[in-house]
């Protein structure tokens, strides 16, 4: 039995949109399985010039020796605001674009590179970096953005010992494909014989362990729950953060390097969090803690130099922790400057230019090829004022820069729009600033004249006495009589009409008749 289609779903397609485009919460929940919640939704051109500088002078174009291993990315925030910049879409992104080819890609033209990224959200609840580093395990397993870095290492490793076995398998294929089961058993091959040989490999290369095992046999995820004593992994138990750090910096590094992986980059977003959950006098510690791990500890990923960490710092938060962190003698490594070498200051988005283009993105994202425009269902000049209006929301005294403009207001108003546009009766598309400032600010909307007094204008041929001078007619003999009159209403009417204008009847165009 077939259903009525619903007169949103009707509107949706008639829009040439596949959904509602825009979030119904404006905050990036990494762990979300709804691509628009995720951060997929990345306007890469609004961040290319972050881009390029996080590619060349933080990750130094994939020569991983030359890479600095703490490493800051800077975001203003004012009093009494949230950041709301797009930052983690910008790491998000970021981790993709590396993890899609193990870096050959995003550094190309450098072919040796070879990276995996683990996109690291800090919850506003972490205490300890044993926390941080169970946050880190619980994200090496997150596939809700495609496939996980537990299963990009366990591709390698799967190539690897089929290379090694001489294997009859396509090994010219993207090694990424090695991490789908159902693709090695078409090309015959026996995955559980397959899961012992890897198990072998390990073993031979000093990589063996309970954490191997579970990567070698794709079930890491489990092996982290049965630690945490949950059905979770995140967030982590006093269980599993106890673990934690050893799992990762020894553990997980062994087996990166026994893939060939020469870097691992871990992107802590809002890694600012753990500073203000850290009482002061704890401060000196927690940098310590940092260098430890990062700089020169014993763990193996320190002394092979396998990981290096961007960390989401903002102003607000830096000063205050910056007397520990010299502490430790770590702002000769990454000094907490805001325009350091080694960080990079995200831009603030113009709402002006950046606005518009945002919200195009978010439109045109999983979009049908038969949409009218990029725009639609609103006009440019509709996402202009939702543009404007959001800065005008979040203006505050005493700021700075004059203008305060988050994405994530942008996408709240956005959202706010669409949904009063889809429960309309009538389709109020194409969407211009009149209608955004009547459902955002509540002004009415322009009357439209439909009334039986209109009448439209009219046109007749004036006399043969008066010549039409339009140069159209310079190249004829005879003089041309084809003025055409434009009345201001129709004929009959009980008034006469008003001229308005005179135009040639052979090319159209306006032409000026003397009275």
């Amino acid at each position: 039995m077939s259903h009525a289609k619903s007169p949103i779903k009707a509107r949706l397609e008639k829009w040439g949109l596949k959904r509602m485009p825009f979030p119904t919460v404006p905050f990036v929940d990494p762990f979300n399985v709804d691509p628009i919640r995720n951060g997929s939704v990345f306007a890469k051109e609004l961040r290319a010039e972050e881009l390029e500088m996080i590619r060349r002078d933080v990750y130094q174009a994939g020569f991983p020796d030359l890479v600095t291993r703490w490493s800051w990315v800077w975001a203003r925030r004012h009093v009494g605001t949230n950041i709301g910049m797009g930052k983690t879409a910008f790491f998000a992104y970021i981790a993709d674009q590396i993890n899609q080819d193990y870096g050959h890609t995003f550094f190309k033209p450098n072919q040796v590179a070879q990276w995996l990224a683990v996109h690291v959200t800090v919850s506003p609840k972490t205490r300890s970096v044993d926390e941080l580093m169970a946050i880190a395990l619980a994200s090496i397993c997150n596939d809700v953005r495609g496939m996980s870095v537990e299963r990009l290492l366990l591709a390698r490793l799967r190539h690897r010992v089929l290379t090694l076995a001489n294997q009859t398998v396509n090994l010219r294929a993207p090694i990424i494909r090695f991490g789908q089961d159902r693709w090695l058993s078409d090309r015959g091959i026996d995955i559980p014989q397959l899961t012992k040989a890897i198990e072998a490999y390990l073993l031979d290369r000093g990589a063996m362990s309970d954490m191997g095992e579970a990567i070698a046999r794709g079930s890491l995820r489990s092996y982290l729950q049965t630690l945490n004593g949950a059905t979770s992994i995140n967030p982590a138990t006093i269980r599993l953060a106890k673990e934690a750090t050893r799992l990762l910096m020894e553990d997980f590094a062994r087996i990166a390097q026994a893939t060939g992986i020469l870097q691992v980059t871990f992107l802590l977003d809002d890694f600012y969090h753990l500073i203000r959950k850290t009482l002061n006098k704890d401060r000196p510690a927690l940098a310590s803690e940092i260098r430890t791990i990062a700089i020169d500890g014993s763990y193996f990923a320190s002394q092979h130099n396998l990981y290096n960490w961007v960390a989401v710092m903002h102003t607000q938060t830096a000063p205050t922790f910056n007397q520990a962190w010299e502490q430790s003698d770590l702002h000769r490594i990454a000094p907490l400057q805001f325009h350091a070498k080694t960080g990079i200051a995200l831009r603030r988005l113009s709402p002006e230019q950046h606005g518009p283009a945002l919200l195009e993105t978010y439109l045109n994202f999983q979009r049908p090829p038969h949409a009218p425009s990029g725009a639609y269902p609103f006009t440019y000049e509709g996402l202009q004022a939702i543009s404007r209006l959001a800065i005008e929301r979040r203006q505050f005294p005493g700021q700075a820069d004059g203008i305060l403009f988050e994405p994530r207001s942008l996408l709240e108003l956005a959202f706010t729009v669409t949904r009063d546009a889809l429960l309309q009766k009538d389709d109020p598309a194409p969407i211009g600033a009149d209608y955004v400032e009547h459902v955002l600010l509540g002004k009415p909307l322009p009357e439209i004249d439909d009334s039986d007094d209109y009448v439209p204008p009219s046109e007749e041929a004036t006399p043969l006495a008066i010549v039409c001078p339009c140069s159209c007619h310079d190249d004829e003999d005879e003089v041309a009589h084809d003025v055409i009159v434009l009345l201001a209403g129709g004929k009959d009417q009980d008034a006469p009409p008003a001229v308005i204008g005179h135009r040639c009847g052979a090319c159209n165009m306006l032409v000026e008749i003397a009275h």
